[in-house]
Order: structure tokens, then sequence, then C-alpha cells
């Protein structure tokens, strides 16, 4: 079974963690809230996107984050 990673925020910093873990065996889920952001993200392949502002808890259930196995935030303010 893979590890869960969640990855909130980053812009480019999360689109090269994101290719680097699923390289390495990594399920990955990003939540950004800039849209082109999740649109670069989502050209991944293997990769979960959420469109929406990861401080907001609704946002984290539906990216799954309490079946998360580390969570990674990449925002200004982490």
């Amino acid at each position: 079974m893979k590890t869960n990673v969640l990855l909130i925020g980053g812009r480019s910093k999360a689109k090269s963690l994101a290719t680097s873990l699923i390289r390495n065996g990594y399920h990955v889920t990003a939540v950004n809230d800039t849209y082109e952001d999740c649109v670069e993200l989502a050209a991944i392949d293997e990769i979960t996107v959420i469109n929406g502002d990861g401080t907001k808890p609704f946002v984290l259930e539906d990216a799954g984050a309490g079946d998360a196995d580390i969570a990674i935030a990449l925002t200004s303010k982490d």
C-alpha cells in the first residue's frame, strides 16, 4: 500500500515535490487555491488535485486529510 502524502499550497515547489514523491512510490494529493497552479499540477500523472483554500476544514476533508500519512504545508504562512 502506498503512503498517502498531502501537499498544501506551494505553487512551483509543490509541482517538483509531487513529481519526486510520485516517482518514489507515494500517492500524492495536492491542495492549491490558485486555479492555474491546479491545472499545472493536474498535468502530472497519478496525482489528485483539489482547488481550494487549504486552511478550510471542508477543503481538507475533501482532500482526504484524515487518511494522509504525511501532510506538508508549503504556504508562505506554514
